[in-house]
Formats: C-alpha cells, sequence, structure tokens
C-alpha cells in the first residue's frame, strides 16, 4: 500500500478483441472508470485492459488488472471490468393453461384503458341530445 498517495479515478479502456464475440457473444464493459491509489507522480493517464483473451462466460474483475508500481485498485477485487456474455432473444415466457411454459414475444401491459373508455362513452351519451 502506498505510503502517500493520491487517490485517482482513472478511466479504462478494452485493447483487443475477445474471441468470444467471434463466437455469438458480446462484450460489456460494465466499468469504464477505476479508483485507484498510488504517488501523485505514477497516476495512469488510462488503464489498457487486453480482452484478446475472453470467451463467452469470461471476465476480468479488478483484482485482475496489472497496476505498476505501487499503485493498487480501491475497489473491491471481484468487481467485473469487461465480459463477453451470450447474446439471446428477448422473449417472455408465459404460463400455459397446463402449466407449460410458451414462449413468446414481450408485449406491454395496458392499464386503466377500459375504465378510460367506460367514462369517454358515458360522456358521450350525457352529451346527446
Amino acid at each position: 500500500m502506498p505510503t502517500s498517495g493520491s487517490r485517482s479515478k482513472c478511466p479504462s479502456n478494452c485493447v483487443g478483441k475477445a474471441p468470444g464475440t467471434n463466437s455469438g457473444g458480446q462484450l460489456e464493459q460494465p466499468l469504464h472508470t477505476i479508483r485507484i491509489n498510488c504517488s501523485a507522480v505514477e497516476v495512469p493517464e488510462r488503464l489498457m485492459i487486453r480482452i484478446n483473451h475472453l470467451e463467452i462466460g469470461d471476465s476480468i474483475t479488478v483484482a485482475d488488472l496489472e497496476l505498476e508500481g505501487d499503485a493498487e485498485a480501491t475497489l473491491d477485487p471481484t468487481t467485473i471490468i469487461a465480459r463477453v456474455v451470450e447474446i439471446r432473444e428477448e422473449f417472455d415466457d408465459e404460463i400455459g393453461e397446463e402449466g407449460e411454459l410458451e414462449a413468446g414475444l414481450i408485449e406491454p401491459e395496458v392499464i386503466g384503458r377500459a375504465a378510460d373508455d367506460k367514462r369517454r362513452r358515458r360522456r358521450r351519451r350525457e352529451t346527446r341530445p
């Protein structure tokens, strides 16, 4: 741990091409800034994260960082910086009459429309001669 240092936020950039993106995966980078402690003269301008080994399901965490000198990350070591996830279609699973799941496209639920329609019909009847 640095004896006298500064806390800094360093931007992180993914470098390379993750092989998992060629086999149906998508790269996600949930963390774009990493907080570190280090001496003022060693504050990096940017952290380069090499992703050229990531397959689907693989991730890079704060613990995987290789920081130079006396620098250390202040975040939880299990925090994910980058990962490759499988791309999935968005479907809503509905339970059928027999308890089986039926896949279908997600549709928004309309709330209050029936009550609004009923009020409109009532107003029309009241305004007619």
